[in-house]
């Protein structure tokens, strides 16, 4: 950032986006892209108008860091704020609500003012998208490697899991091939699929996607238990999509996918079963010609649905 004058910090590098600190934050972290902060603030002209204020509705605000759901100023000035921090912001029309405004309250080419105090915010994202299966990126991968594993994609990982502080399952590296492997619950195997190489995170698995109502007497781990722990992906090797394979092929993985279904039914995992049957047919259910065996898997397949 540059620095404009001792009080005012050039946020975006062109003067569009102007901090001032009224007061300092704690600690030394500033709120990472994707995780939901919690803030109070009042929006101004530049003649003093206001023209919105969460403190007044006495209710905080809250957004999505880097989801473009606010102002562009918003989202930058806030990632550079710490916990407990109060700023005003100086956003540049370009940087709030351009040429359009937000009528009425707004006019046209308004640059803008909001006093901002930043309350909270939580990291952790969500990987399943009611939120049973959380993370925190602990290590990030190269941001010019986009590629992730997809279904059957052999992967090189190491995790932890604790109930309640205690550590349940420690595993070092090791391969786990995506959609084949029934050791790893629902939870870790969705989780691994959101890294790219290189990357670790924390995460947080609530029981539907763990070990669920039963838990595992086994490992120590009680009925409906949430886990914590880590996940690293060190590499993987991406597995063949769906629309690659050739009919022999997709046969093959119909009758591997339709195993890994049986092997969650008989642990009582209904819900990973049912999904491992679904994947089992959809391979092969629109293949023309397909040999009498295959038939007779299909309507096995089917017939466990």
């Amino acid at each position: 950032f540059q620095i404009m004058s001792p009080e005012q910090i050039d946020i975006s590098g062109d003067g569009g986006v102007l901090k001032t600190i009224l007061v300092p934050g704690r600690g030394e972290s500033s709120p990472p892209p994707k995780c939901k902060v919690s803030v109070h603030y009042t929006g101004t002209l530049l003649d003093g108008t206001k023209f919105d204020s969460s403190v007044d509705r006495g209710t905080p605000f809250e957004f999505t860091i880097g989801q473009g759901s606010v102002i562009k100023a918003w989202d930058q000035g806030v990632a550079t704020m710490k916990k407990g921090e109060k700023c005003i912001l100086t956003c540049a029309p370009e940087y709030a609500y351009g040429e359009a405004g937000s009528p009425p309250k707004i006019p046209a080419n308004s640059t803008l003012k909001f006093e901002v105090e930043l309350l909270d915010w939580n990291d952790m994202e969500n990987v399943s998208s009611d939120g049973g299966v959380k993370k925190k990126m602990v290590v990030s991968g190269s941001s010019s490697d986009y590629s992730k594993p997809n279904d059957y994609s052999v992967c090189q990982v190491s995790y932890q899991l604790k109930c309640d502080g205690a550590v349940v399952l420690d595993e070092p590296k090791q391969s786990v091939q995506i959609s084949m492997d029934t050791s790893i619950c629902e939870g870790i195997e969705m989780t691994i699929k959101s890294l790219k190489s290189g990357e670790k995170c924390e995460v947080v698995i609530s029981a539907n996607y763990a070990y669920g109502m039963e838990g595992e007497p086994s490992l120590h781990i009680p009925p409906s238990a949430t886990l914590t722990g880590w996940v690293e992906l060190h590499s993987f090797e991406k597995g063949t999509d769906t629309w690659a394979m050739k009919q022999d092929e997709k046969i093959a993985f119909s009758e591997k996918r339709k195993h890994v279904g049986n092997v969650f039914f008989k642990q009582g995992k209904l819900q990973q079963a049912l999904k491992a049957y679904q994947a089992a047919i959809s391979h092969i259910e629109y293949e023309k010609d397909l040999t009498e065996s295959a038939k007779d898997l299909a309507a096995t397949i089917h017939s466990n649905i």
